[in-house]
């Protein structure tokens, strides 16, 4: 059923915090997003000269999602295209994918991945391999896992990126089909899938009803909650799927039908239940626990440098929670 727009708004606002200045080189991906680990949580200590401060200018306001992560002028073309799925190479997708992603955030790792899904499909035409297409493959695997780190690393909200209208969970979805059932190319990038393709008892309950659009029972994100409080390092996927299949069936099933003065409620259940969900998917992903908040020098210990973070080898064996965040965007 179709969701209406005052239910579950994922609008973008004008940023409230009056931080940006070019002509100072204030701008959230010069100052807030960590290019360093050890601007992590802190941002570009240059940057915080009175009035500035990374609070002010960097973390994300409690209710709204900042449309700074849209982009502007010549991205345009090509976000409207992915919206679309359809005309990227002709709104420059090779070009995207050069540009650096310090000029918008999302979009130039959404170029990156959509450029990596492209090549696969060239290598499989290809007989024999071309060492060039091998190549770029692999660099661009690489990048891809620095550029999505990136974005993970910095202290932009879920619902800010599902809000930029990027496609990011339909590229990370297409990425993911696309190695998943181009094994060959998949193993050469050092990629395992899951031990086993048996989907546990769970997981095919809620797939299932994903497939079905039925609602979901609250048991089952209260078992998966039980199960992952035992240990919630180790089980971050199960704690995040657990948050997000309520927050999917509050804006696909349950919202809809219900009475409208019972939406706002509803809606706002469900953007908490969407960032209690991102606090365990960054945590599976990069091992950091909050980065929407200001960083403590000692937890960066527990990070290595972004460099060796591979997000995509940890998303290749999460087919549910690709699907998962698809249906969110």
């Amino acid at each position: 059923p179709a969701v209406p727009e005052q239910f579950f708004s994922l609008t973008a606002v004008p940023d409230g915090s009056r931080c940006c200045d070019e002509a100072n080189l204030i701008t959230f991906e010069t100052c807030c997003v960590p290019w360093k680990l050890e601007e992590f949580g802190i941002g570009k200590a240059a940057c915080w000269t009175a009035p500035y401060t990374y609070s002010r200018c960097c973390l994300p306001p409690h209710v709204s999602a900042r449309d700074m992560f849209v982009c502007s002028d010549h991205w345009q073309p090509f976000r409207k295209a992915l919206q679309l799925y359809t005309g990227v190479f002709e709104a420059g997708l090779g070009k995207m994918a050069q540009r650096p992603q310090a000029e918008c955030l999302v979009g130039a790792c959404m170029a990156v991945l959509m450029q990596l899904v492209a090549v696969v499909h060239e290598l499989q035409l290809m007989l024999p391999d071309s060492a060039e297409k091998m190549t770029e493959l692999i660099d661009l695997y690489k990048y891809g896992n620095r550029c999505l780190s990136h974005i993970l690393m910095s202290p932009i909200t879920m619902t800010e990126i599902l809000a930029s209208g990027w496609s990011f969970g339909l590229v990370l979805r297409t990425l993911h089909w696309e190695l998943t059932n181009h094994k060959d190319l998949a193993e050469r990038l050092g990629l395992r899938p899951r031990q086993t393709s048996h989907k546990s008892s769970y997981e095919q309950f809620i797939y299932d009803h994903l497939q079905q659009a039925k609602r979901m029972p609250r048991d089952v994100s209260f078992s998966l909650m039980s199960l992952g409080a035992r240990d919630i390092s180790e089980h971050a996927e199960l704690m995040a799927v657990a948050s997000w299949v309520q927050a999917w069936s509050l804006k696909t099933v349950e919202g809809p039908r219900a009475p409208i003065f019972e939406q706002p409620a509803l809606a706002g259940e469900a953007l908490q239940l969407l960032s209690l969900g991102d606090l365990h998917f960054r945590n599976l992903l990069i091992g950091a626990w909050n980065p929407l908040s200001v960083g403590k020098p000692e937890l960066q210990q527990r990070f290595q440098d972004v460099e060796q973070k591979r997000p995509l080898e940890i998303l290749f064996r999460s087919e549910l929670g690709m699907l998962l965040f698809e249906l969110l965007a």
